[in-house]
């Protein structure tokens, strides 16, 4: 399971404006917070923007979105 949604709402973000922030699609944030794509299939980039976007390594990031 993937606690992006939670995580993103406790910064105060919208789909949308995270979307924008990270340069990936609104499509592909939605289908990572509803488990329809698995964050551990997510590409590297997209890994990599969503955790610079929140102030995170890459390792800190995983480890708070996978339970």
């Amino acid at each position: 399971m993937c606690r992006l949604r939670d995580i993103r709402m406790a910064r105060g973000l919208s789909q949308n404006k995270l979307a924008n922030k990270c340069d990936v699609s609104i499509d592909t944030i939605r289908k990572l917070e509803y488990g329809v794509n698995n964050i551990n299939n997510a590409s590297v980039r997209t890994v990599i923007m969503l955790s610079g976007t929140f102030g995170l390594t890459v390792e800190e990031f995983m480890n708070e979105v996978i339970i």
